[in-house]
């Protein structure tokens, strides 16, 4: 079978793409024949990239055309789009689309031929009350398509746009739902978890860090991941527990356009961290692809997110720290209940609730941490291995190429 995938800015440091070169490379493995088409990369971004394709060698044979800048551009420009993508996609049998934008974009202006499936990984139309918090927390963030294209388009029209493709694929149940909540039947949707290569983790490689418990926050600085409320907290853990630790390990900003923001949420930070006087308590710090050395440094990972907006459904860094047998200390919002049992592989608290999230810091004691973190693992390497999950995707494009008006794969 000869497959494309779609999306933008595919690179290996977003956890919305990196999956995509993950499977493609399993698909690949079961022998199939997978491109990537994106649009292109700034050069700061596509350095980060090209360091962390050099710490997975096995995903340089997935060939990647990046022909446009961007979207506005594809649309611009929309002759010379379509024959950039019949040259593509000529001989392929299906296009598989990893952002629902873009390839809704893609199947408007291009008449496409081909079954179509989509990858749904993010919260298509957060509610309006997270929009309120961003409002209310970090309003910088709207000025940015990607949190604000939810936003407006009514249900209707997200339903007509999703019935366009043979199969939506969801990442979780969560996703599932609300997009039977826009109308999507049932049948034109699935669930496939996300996988995690293990390969590219190191489970011993650790950097030192004086002090215990050791607690770290990695990802994005934004409010919207509850930033603010996790400087609380540790405020409180620090007055019961004073050789307490926290890591908050920065993936810093995405894009040049992102760099203001970034900055400014840095500058935030900082302010509030010496407010508390948590200066010696605090390590910020920064990390591009491998992060397994700060996993291992901590007893526990805490990512309060207080909205479902920005970032995949469920976030990769939570699978990233079960997969190191590390507990999560995270919040009941969007997808993460599936997949962090409170007490079971971790602790869940209300999202903003800072007296909460000092609660459960405190109390993870060792032995809480060693059987949370196995029982982390255990589901990992049960519900999250490529290997399956190629499979799972390979018969929902038998199905969708057979014209099949159900799927085969109830997961």
């Amino acid at each position: 079978m000869k497959i494309c995938f779609f999306g933008t800015r595919m690179d290996l440091i977003s956890g919305h793409s990196r999956p995509a070169f993950e499977l493609a490379s399993r698909l690949t493995d079961r022998g199939h024949e997978v491109r990537i088409v994106s649009t292109s990369l700034d050069p700061v971004r596509m350095a980060r990239h090209e360091t962390a394709l050099a710490r997975s060698p096995h995903l340089t044979r997935i060939p990647v055309n990046r022909p446009f800048a961007d979207l506005r551009g594809m649309v611009q420009d929309i002759r010379r789009s379509r024959a950039r993508l019949d040259n593509l996609l000529a001989g392929c049998d299906l296009l598989h689309g990893f952002s629902f934008n873009a390839l809704s974009i893609l199947s408007l202006i291009v008449p496409l031929r081909l079954p179509l499936v989509l990858s749904v990984n993010t919260d298509i139309r957060p509610p309006l009350h997270d929009y309120l918090k961003a409002l209310g927390r970090a309003p910088y963030y709207l000025r940015q398509p990607q949190f604000v294209a939810g936003m407006f388009p009514p249900h209707f029209l997200l339903k007509f746009l999703l019935l366009r493709f043979d199969r939506v694929i969801c990442w979780s149940r969560f996703l599932q739902d609300r997009l039977r909540s826009i109308g999507l039947p049932k049948d034109n949707s699935v669930r496939i978890p996300v996988g995690l290569d293990k390969t590219r983790f190191n489970l011993h490689e650790r950097h030192k860090v004086q002090g215990s418990p050791v607690f770290l926050y990695a990802g994005l600085l934004s409010s919207l991941r509850g930033i603010p409320t996790l400087i609380r907290a540790f405020r409180d853990v620090v007055r019961v527990q004073p050789q307490a630790r926290l890591i908050i390990a920065d993936r810093g900003p995405h894009t040049p356009g992102d760099i203001p923001v970034h900055a400014g949420e840095k500058r935030r930070l900082k302010r509030l961290i010496a407010e508390y006087r948590l200066t010696d308590s605090l390590l910020l710090t920064h990390f591009e692809d491998n992060l397994s050395p700060w996993i291992n440094a901590c007893d526990a990972v805490v990512l309060p997110f207080s909205t479902t907006i920005g970032y995949s459904q469920p976030p990769l860094t939570i699978l990233e720290a079960m997969a190191h047998a590390k507990p999560v200390i995270s919040t009941r919002i969007g997808s993460i209940p599936e997949h962090v049992e409170d007490g079971i592989s971790g602790i869940l608290t209300e999202p903003g609730d800072a007296a909460g999230l000092a609660r459960a810091m405190i109390r993870l004691d060792p032995m809480a941490q060693r059987e949370m973190g196995e029982n982390a693992r255990r589901q990992i390497e049960a519900n999250h291995d490529w290997d399956d999950i190629a499979a799972m995707t390979e018969k929902i494009y038998g199905d969708v190429i057979r014209g099949a008006s159900t799927p085969s794969v109830q997961a």
